[in-house]
């Protein structure tokens, strides 16, 4: 009959794992192989992919799904604490009532971040977007293909992460960057996927990722001033200090 298969074979465990791989679409596009495009040529396989060959590597949200998957697994089988050490505010006698103020909005607001992982992955994300694309956005991509371009990028970084957990047992909460790995590590990636992207010189790659750190910087602080404000005129600096 038409569309049946020239010889029949018996369904093993090969044939189960490959039909679950399908509902991700592996079974058209590698992930494997596009995960070892990101750790080795991560660069110029997201301009391929910009550049309209997207069908010959596996789709990037898909991706960043499953491996986000795979490390919540691996941190649960390993009994891994991802809980953030909260520093309480202290405050001395001689402290005016402003300065008291300010610190306990900012205690509130890291708080509520702490407290709800997610929005504070959400903000770290957005704000990482946008100061790649402001020091990137004479080279040619435009903001939504810098979203695409972070979103392989922290595929790469989930990658890393898993070998990370795995090596040392130890889930670090980045306060820059939405990357479970240390600054370090995070900035030497990036620059290492910058050049390639953007067609820089190493040292081109290096300052402009340093670059995309300081912008993190203030802009974090730019988001901490506001929210502290919208404290203050939601409930009063004389409650908040009381």
């Amino acid at each position: 009959m038409c569309g049946m298969p020239g010889s029949w074979q018996r369904f093993t465990w090969q044939r189960l794992l490959k039909g679950f791989l399908d509902i991700w679409g592996m079974g058209n596009r590698s992930m494997f192989r596009s995960m070892g495009h990101l750790l080795w040529r991560p660069g110029y396989m997201i301009r391929d992919y910009l550049s309209g060959h997207y069908p010959s590597y596996f789709p990037p949200f898909q991706m960043i799904t499953v491996l986000t998957v795979f490390v919540a697994l691996i941190i649960w089988l390993l009994g891994i604490d991802t809980e953030a050490s909260v520093a309480a505010t202290t405050v001395g006698d001689g402290d005016d009532v402003a300065h008291y103020a300010i610190l306990e909005g900012y205690q509130k607001v890291r708080d509520f971040l702490l407290a709800n992982a997610l929005y504070a992955l959400l903000l770290q994300i957005v704000m990482l977007v946008a100061a790649v694309w402001l020091v990137f956005r004479r080279r040619g991509l435009n903001f939504v293909e810098t979203f695409f371009a972070m979103v392989y990028i922290s595929c790469q970084m989930q990658m890393v992460s898993i070998a990370w957990l795995l090596l040392t047992q130890t889930f670090i909460k980045n306060s820059l960057f939405p990357f479970s790995l240390p600054e370090v590590v995070v900035l030497a990636l990036l620059a290492f996927d910058f050049r390639q992207l953007y067609s820089l010189s190493a040292w081109g790659a290096v300052w402009r990722t340093l670059l995309v750190a300081l912008l993190l910087v203030v802009l974090y602080l730019a988001f901490m001033f506001t929210a502290i404000a919208v404290l203050f005129a939601a409930v009063g600096v004389e409650q908040l200090v009381n």
